[in-house]
């Protein structure tokens, strides 16, 4: 899977890291446990999920001397905030992927508690973003179906009779 939108082509690397790091902890470490923290902003979240944005894109993501993640371009912003500059995401979407009980049905996935393990996450992620390349899709032919429709009516009230 792989998208031509750039912002949700970031957030499928994102589901992809954490799918695939969760396999090898469980495996290797045996971690079965994931908390939700604050981490530098008043609302708590998935900060283990946003960490891995330092691993995947670490010319964006850096962590301050105080060990607090944030993004180059906003570095006055928490993690959380920037997260949603970084993938172009409303408030709801936000929440949604990212604080716990806030999963919204209309972006699909399941409902995530406090202990969600990232492959939960991840699962979240792609249904988000298959609902969200729908929608694209959704639009592209609604604009091209009003340039067709526009052309149309064009060309008929350039070959109507003034008589």
């Amino acid at each position: 899977m792989k998208t031509n939108n750039m912002y949700l082509n970031r957030l499928l690397r994102l589901a992809r890291h954490l799918g695939k790091n969760h396999l090898n902890e469980v495996l290797y470490y045996k971690t079965t446990e994931y908390n939700c923290n604050k981490a530098g902003c008043k609302i708590e979240h998935f900060d283990w999920a946003l960490a891995a944005l330092a691993k995947i894109d670490s010319q964006k993501w850096k962590y301050n001397d105080d060990g607090e993640l944030y993004f180059v371009k906003h570095n006055q912003l928490n993690a959380l905030t920037s997260a949603a500059i970084y993938f172009n995401l409303t408030v709801d979407e936000l929440f949604h992927l990212f604080i716990p009980g806030y999963q919204d049905p209309i972006y699909k996935g399941k409902p995530l508690g406090d202990n969600a393990t990232p492959s939960d996450l991840a699962n979240n992620i792609y249904e988000f973003i298959s609902l969200k390349e729908q929608e694209d899709i959704e639009q592209i032919i609604s604009v091209q179906l009003k340039k067709i429709l526009a052309k149309k009516i064009i060309k008929k009230f350039k070959y109507k009779s003034v008589y």
